[in-house]
């Protein structure tokens, strides 16, 4: 097989929001992945070239164990501090559903401090979440005040 051409760094670049966007957010496989970009944006790379540009960028689909310590760790710390906590892996959100799963199964049962002695991992991002009541309430579409406008009328 042809060794594959070598794709300037610009041209990455150019793409890497596509290509995310694709591999992450609509959670295609590197195969998928090759002929997506192929097909939707004319762009031509091999499945390995693909491989090493993600690994590059630090984007990866799955969280590994220390990555999930980590979290345990955050929302420990946050929890102990009064916080709420929402973890964002890898620029996803978590669900509460299976933040709880996997904190059950990877968390560990050491202090907060023993827990950050190592380097952090990189994308794991704790932060609260945004307030559920609206910033402004349109009071003309509560009951008495279409009756007081319904009055007015007569």
């Amino acid at each position: 097989m042809p060794r594959a051409r070598k794709i300037p760094r610009s041209e990455w670049e150019r793409n890497k929001q596509s290509i995310c966007a694709l591999f992450i957010d609509r959670d295609k496989s590197h195969e998928e992945l090759v002929l997506s970009m192929a097909e939707e944006h004319g762009f031509h790379a091999s499945k390995a070239q693909y491989i090493r540009q993600l690994g590059e960028w630090n984007i990866k689909k799955y969280s590994t164990k220390k990555d999930w310590k980590h979290a345990d760790a955050l929302v420990r710390k946050r929890k102990i501090d009064g916080k709420e906590t929402e973890i964002l892996m890898n620029g996803k959100l978590i669900s509460a559903k299976k933040l709880k799963k996997e904190l059950g199964r990877y968390g560990w049962q050491q202090t907060y401090d023993q827990s950050f002695t190592e380097d952090a991992p990189e994308g794991v991002i704790a932060r609260t979440p945004p307030s559920s009541m609206p910033t402004s309430i349109r009071v003309r579409v509560l009951p008495w005040f279409q009756f007081r406008d319904e009055l007015h009328l007569f």
